[in-house]
C-alpha cells in the first residue's frame, strides 16, 4: 500500500532561564501514532495552513505559547504507512511546564523517557541547527519575517 504523506510542525520550546539546554516535551495522546511516547509539541499541517500557524497550534494544544518562533529545518521519517516531514522550529518560553502530560527535559537525558527515533531526530535538529546557522525569524505579533 502507498504511504500517506504527512507534514507536521514541531516546536522545541527552550527555557531561557536555564544554564543547560532544556526543552519541553509532551506525552503523545492515546490513539495517535506513537501514543504514550514523549515528543516535541506538534500539529499536522493541513490544507492552506502553513508551518508557523501549525507551530502555534501545537503550542496551544500543550497549553503553551511563544511570540517568536525560529524555523530551523526539516526532518523526514518514513513509517510503515506514513511518510512524515516535520518542519522543526525553536522558541523560548518562561512558562513553567507543571502538567501531567508535559515536562522539561535535557536533550542528553532522553534515554530516561520513552522517546521515538523520530522525536530524537526533531529535537537533535533544533539543538544543532539553531546554534550553527542563521534561521528565519517570524514574530507572531507583527507577522514580519526577517533574517535573525
Amino acid at each position: 500500500p502507498a504511504r500517506r504523506s504527512v507534514r507536521v510542525a514541531c516546536v522545541a520550546l527552550q527555557d531561557p532561564r536555564s544554564s543547560k539546554p532544556r526543552f519541553i516535551v509532551v506525552r503523545r495522546a492515546e490513539g495517535t501514532l506513537l501514543a504514550g511516547t514523549w515528543s516535541l509539541p506538534e500539529a499536522e499541517i493541513t490544507g492552506a495552513t502553513n508551518h508557523l500557524a501549525a507551530a502555534h497550534q501545537a503550542l496551544a494544544r500543550a497549553g503553551l505559547a511563544a511570540d517568536v518562533i525560529d524555523l530551523v529545518g526539516e526532518v523526514r521519517q518514513i513509517f510503515t504507512h506514513r511518510d512524515v516531514t516535520a518542519f522543526v522550529s525553536r522558541a523560548q518560553t518562561e512558562t513553567p511546564p507543571p502538567a501531567h502530560q508535559r515536562r522539561w527535559v535535557d536533550p542528553r537525558a532522553l534515554s530516561r523517557l520513552a522517546v521515538s527515533s523520530f522525536a530524537k531526530k526533531t529535537l537533535a535538529l533544533a539543538v544543532r541547527e539553531s546554534s550553527t546557522r542563521r534561521v528565519r525569524r517570524v514574530d507572531r505579533r507583527t507577522l514580519d519575517c526577517s533574517a535573525a
